[in-house]
């Protein structure tokens, strides 16, 4: 009887532990929203581009886009240069030349 007693506690202990890393995994997966007005405020430039390279430097890649209108900042901005790879579980960052 006590090694069955044993048993199940190990057996409820481990199960407990899985269930625990389920949530961990959980909580660590979880994106906050942003409002758009926040996600505005925080940006330096807004602009619509269309890319006209890729390159890679150091294992990153960085997208050049030509600036065709400028929402936020510098009106005078005639290019732009961004990190083209995800930095985040749910980020679809990437560039295509031509878009």
């Amino acid at each position: 009887m006590v090694g069955r007693i044993a048993n199940w506690r190990a057996g409820w202990s481990v199960a407990l532990a899985m269930t625990a890393g389920l949530y961990a995994l959980e909580a660590e997966s979880k994106v906050a929203r942003a409002p758009l007005a926040e996600v505005v405020a925080g940006a330096l430039v807004i602009v619509v581009a269309k890319d006209v390279a890729v390159r890679e430097i150091e294992g990153a890649r960085i997208g050049e886009a030509v600036v065709e209108r400028v929402l936020k900042g510098d009106p005078d901005l005639k290019e732009v240069l961004y990190l083209a790879d995800p930095t985040w579980i749910c980020d679809i960052a990437e560039a295509k030349v031509g878009e």
